[in-house]
């Protein structure tokens, strides 16, 4: 295997595969369970968005 295709898994590994919406966006309101996993999601973006942007370094310090 080439290194490239070595590390191909390691550079998507934080990307999604499947983009559900463009799929089955009816998905999200038949099941439950996704439902409540893509407000999780949409909650953890949110909170990710909000600590790059806090001055007292709390992002720098969860990253640790």
């Amino acid at each position: 295997i080439c290194r490239q295709a070595l590390n191909f898994p390691t550079q998507i590994r934080a990307q999604p595969l499947i983009n559900l919406q463009l799929v089955n966006a009816s998905l999200y309101e038949h099941v439950e369970q996704m439902r409540l996993v893509r407000r999780r999601r949409e909650q953890l973006k949110l909170l990710g968005d909000y600590l790059g942007l806090c001055r007292s370094g709390a992002l720098k310090e969860l990253s640790k």
